[in-house]
């Protein structure tokens, strides 16, 4: 499903594996995204800076967080929470 403002506000956020401010929106692999071509809703991105998210998909998805130690799930509810508290 298609979020722009959501997508904005993602690009508001730094780098969660870094923290460089300047980041894109990445969209997290999941069953949503099974098929070959197919992206996540905007729902489940995360911010990520270029370096971060071009390693994400040279490497994929499973190794790039067990590398981090992050769980892409827990953080991408983490800023749905937040988000309401986050102003504009």
């Amino acid at each position: 499903m298609k979020d722009k403002k959501h997508l904005t506000h993602i690009r508001t956020l730094p780098c969660l594996i870094c923290g460089d401010p300047r980041t894109v929106a990445h969209h997290v692999r999941s069953c949503w995204s099974a098929g070959m071509g197919r992206k996540s809703p905007d729902s489940m991105c995360l911010p990520l800076c270029a370096y971060h998210h071009n390693v994400l998909h040279n490497s994929g998805e499973k190794i790039f967080w067990e590398i981090h130690g992050a769980n892409p799930y827990e953080e991408i509810l983490k800023i749905i929470i937040n988000k309401d508290k986050t102003p504009f």
